[in-house]
């Protein structure tokens, strides 16, 4: 059985594997796998989200999980998705935690972009406030 190479993502000279790839992966190589989600935390717009990834369902044993925050008020999809997004993370990094999709990092693509648009969004608001007090 040979496998397809996962498509990746050049994000500032790196390889991310986008998540659904990752999944894919995970029900190709796993068929008796299991992927389960739960909500640890959610309040005031914050979400802590864990997933515990197994490649055998029947061997409770052996997982692989991951974690995942998000802030509903961090723009991009988190306005109307935070918790589907966190779920994704935390699935991404289980997923990749065993080994699925790392070809430079356990982060997935998504991860990567969303980090960078929140420190691109913390730099414009930096450099606002900068402009806003040299104009008084």
């Amino acid at each position: 059985y040979t496998m397809r190479k996962a498509k990746t993502i050049s994000i500032k000279g790196k390889n991310y594997v986008m998540v659904h790839e990752r999944l894919a992966f995970f029900h190709e190589l796993y068929p008796a796998g299991m992927v389960d989600t739960e909500l640890l935390y959610s309040e005031s717009g914050h979400y802590i989200m864990k997933a515990t990834v197994y490649p055998n369902y029947e061997d409770k044993e052996r997982y692989f999980t991951g974690h995942a925050h998000e802030d509903e008020s961090k723009g991009q999809i988190n306005n109307t998705s935070a918790i589907e997004n966190c779920e994704t993370s935390a699935v991404g990094r289980a997923l990749g935690l065993l080994g699925l999709g790392t070809e430079d990092s356990i982060a997935s693509a998504e991860e990567v972009q969303n980090a960078i648009f929140q420190q691109e969004r913390a730099m414009d608001a930096h450099y606002t406030s900068i402009k806003t007090e040299e104009t008084r």
